[in-house]
């Protein structure tokens, strides 16, 4: 079922919808410069998602270094604080902001105007301000974006279910007639 349909393709959670955009932008992994803002699980499972692609020059931002570090550790990725975003946006390539915050950390004077940036705001409150894609070369998806590409994936799966239940009562009729040949052989 799995070989022969698109159940299991498409992304149905946040984390893996946001690597399955980035993929879809065609952005080389292994030498983007890729910032992740906030410390939590989201966060910790793109990193995952993203060092799995290949992806090497990962960094980690938040308010307080502390927790950056406690959660970047296992990854062996460099830690900023926020305090330090003039310095690490100078460079990004790819941003992934997740946090809590209730207002946007991430403005419009804060984007590097002569370098592309593929930004990805997972978080609501939205932590970067819409009008970023003002500049030119900058791609902002929000939560919602996300969220609509999770639907979209499990409206395919959904449908893909249907063909897998062709599949298994196919391989079910099959199944009967050798154990009903096999019946027969060994009665004879």
């Amino acid at each position: 079922v799995r070989n022969e349909t698109e159940i299991s393709h498409g992304a149905v959670s946040h984390s893996l919808a946001a690597i399955e955009i980035i993929e879809q932008e065609k952005i080389d992994l292994e030498n983007a410069r890729i910032t992740i803002i906030g410390v939590n699980k989201l966060t910790a499972d793109i990193i995952k998602f993203l060092q799995n692609k290949g992806a090497k020059l990962v960094f980690l931002a938040n308010r307080t270094e502390e927790k950056a570090r406690k959660m970047a550790q296992p990854f062996g990725i460099e830690v900023y604080t926020l305090d330090n975003k003039a310095t690490f946006m100078q460079d990004t390539d790819i941003l992934i902001s997740a946090t809590s915050a209730p207002n946007a950390i991430i403005c419009k004077s804060d984007i590097n105007p002569n370098r592309p940036l593929l930004a990805i705001d997972l978080a609501f409150p939205r932590d970067i301000e819409p009008d970023v894609t003002e500049i030119e070369g900058v791609r902002l998806y929000n939560l919602h974006d996300v969220e609509q590409k999770v639907k979209d994936n499990i409206s395919i799966r959904e449908d893909e279910v249907k063909k897998a239940e062709a599949l298994i009562e196919e391989e079910i009729i099959e199944l009967q007639d050798i154990m009903e040949r096999r019946r027969r052989y060994t009665a004879a």
